[in-house]
């Protein structure tokens, strides 16, 4: 049921997801204050995401940049405007097809971050729009996430992460975009929504705290990296402070400063207090051993 244009021409496939993403772009509501009435069931909803979310494995070439943009603008109405749903999924507000509709999108989005040899100045900045989308997406809709919902979100941006920040620096003055230069432009991103993402979503699922040490140990060549670690660190360890010896002492929120942006999470204490220790306990040493 997934991946339905996989065995389509390349050709075939472009003209396919171009028309249906323009079509919902253009006209979103066949009856007044409705939208997408024509998907009158939850199988129709799924058949054409499957469509607009091969939008994001396009190439990235300046001809795919308004399918690909489209695609995004479509999914980012879906996930921060409930109103503008198809009618539905907001018939189904709480419930398991709720979640699996936004599990579905967070893993289309995670098609754009494929980098090829066509891969041009445009997708940074694709690739820059869709964190942003996910980070506006969680602060909007976390408390309705399930616990699936969030590992799965968790696995994705995990999956990313790795994906690209694992790559050897680029070099200076290369004059073609690779997937070393890719992950130089966007590591400041990735790391600060994997990070706030991370904390947001309050797991303290081992497996997926393990995860996360196994391949951290993989990014710390990048200085972005471990800004984003110390500055997580402090942050926690001003709220541990304010937890264990009052009001006058640290900060009330977990306050996360690099380069000017600053994230303020309101976490339970409980959890403060755990991630701190998880992130002492695991990756202390891995900062250790950077030269």
């Amino acid at each position: 049921e997934t991946n339905i244009l996989s065995k389509f021409p390349y050709s075939t496939k472009r003209i396919l997801i171009y028309e249906i993403t323009n079509s919902f772009i253009s006209f979103p509501k066949i009856e007044p204050n409705i939208p997408w009435t024509w998907l009158t069931s939850v199988r129709h909803v799924h058949w054409v995401m499957e469509i607009i979310g091969q939008g994001f494995a396009l190439p990235p070439t300046e001809e795919n940049v308004i399918i690909i943009r489209n695609a995004c603008a479509i999914y980012t109405q879906w996930l921060l405007d409930p109103t503008e749903r198809p009618y539905i999924i907001q018939a189904k507000e709480r419930t398991p097809i709720e979640q699996i509709f936004w599990q579905k999108i967070f893993h289309h989005f995670s098609l754009l971050f494929f980098i090829d040899e066509k891969t041009t100045i445009y997708h940074q900045e694709l690739c820059k729009q869709v964190l942003s989308v996910i980070l506006m997406a969680e602060r909007t809709l976390g408390n309705k996430f399930s616990e699936e919902t969030w590992i799965i979100l968790l696995k994705v941006l995990l999956g990313i992460s790795d994906y690209l920040l694992r790559e050897p620096l680029g070099k200076l003055n290369q004059n073609f975009i690779n997937s070393s230069i890719m992950a130089d432009k966007l590591c400041e991103h990735i790391i600060r929504v994997l990070i706030e993402s991370w904390l947001r979503s309050q797991t303290k699922r081992t497996d997926m705290w393990e995860s996360l040490k196994k391949y951290f140990k993989n990014w710390t060549h990048r200085i972005g990296v471990v800004e984003q670690w110390n500055a997580t660190i402090y942050g926690l360890t001003q709220k541990v402070l304010n937890i264990l010896y009052g009001q006058n002492y640290g900060k009330n929120n977990v306050n996360i400063v690099v380069n000017g942006y600053i994230i303020s999470l309101d976490l339970s204490s409980d959890f403060v207090i755990y991630s701190w220790a998880q992130m002492l306990c695991k990756f202390i040493y891995i900062i250790s051993d950077i030269n």
